[in-house]
């Protein structure tokens, strides 16, 4: 069930980026001779160069990581179970083999898949929490494209009104204000992403899914796995 609670999270979060991005269009053969012409990119259902519609990308982010929120703190008690369950059967495994009569049981070999299938599920946890934490990192870099677009909007807008009728001028000035206010919205939104990635992330144990930390899991993992199966062998 944790697997598939962070499965639903991240398509979710994914089907959002995917209202709010740019698309590009398949070629166009229909140009002169052998150069095809390129057309543009499909603009974003849900335009995040409007100030209300940043508010709504942001809230709808919070929504969406909130969904299952009591299910994923009881999750991460039963992860810290887990792990300190692989931890105390190696221990166990390092006391029961320092015994000179040493003999695997049928106990053993139980604790011993028990403790690889545990290793396996939180890996498969871990990858779909890292695949989550980066989607955070590339709705910031979104944002962070969208402002760009909205800073060369405001200069552009800025300079075209200084020789402009009055009536002209008026109203691109009104189009300044709109766009430094989504400027402003922008920026907090970012701003609050971080804060997410920073306290709503993914974890385990404390530590931030990453691919990094799965590495770290799978050579544990490995090394235990191949620990436990030395001892079960030795005197099998």
């Amino acid at each position: 069930h944790s697997f598939v609670d962070y499965q639903r999270q991240y398509y979710a979060l994914a089907e959002l980026e995917h209202a709010v991005s740019y698309h590009p269009k398949s070629t166009d053969n229909s140009g002169i001779g052998p150069f095809p012409m390129y057309a543009a990119d499909t603009p974003p259902k849900v335009s995040l160069l409007i100030t209300e519609n940043v508010h709504m990308f942001l809230l709808a982010r919070r929504v969406l990581l909130n969904l299952g929120l009591r299910y994923r703190k009881r999750l991460y008690v039963y992860t810290t179970v887990m792990v300190t369950f692989v931890f105390a059967v190696v221990v166990y495994f390092m006391v029961a083999s320092l015994g000179r009569d040493f003999e695997p049981t049928t106990t053993m070999w139980v604790l011993a898949l028990d403790s690889v299938a545990v290793v396996g599920l939180l890996l498969a946890c871990l990858l779909q929490g890292s695949a989550t934490n980066q989607l955070t990192e590339k709705h910031t870099a979104l944002l962070d494209a969208r402002l760009m677009e909205v800073t060369d909007a405001i200069s552009e807008t800025r300079a075209a009104s200084s020789g402009s009728l009055w009536s002209e001028s008026s109203y691109r000035g009104l189009v300044v204000q709109q766009l430094t206010s989504c400027k402003h919205a922008l920026r907090a939104a970012m701003s609050q992403l971080q804060h997410d990635h920073a306290l709503r992330a993914v974890k385990l144990v404390g530590a931030r899914a990453s691919p990094a930390l799965i590495r770290n899991m799978l050579v544990f993992g490995t090394t235990v796995g191949s620990l436990m199966l030395r001892l079960l062998l030795a005197d099998g």
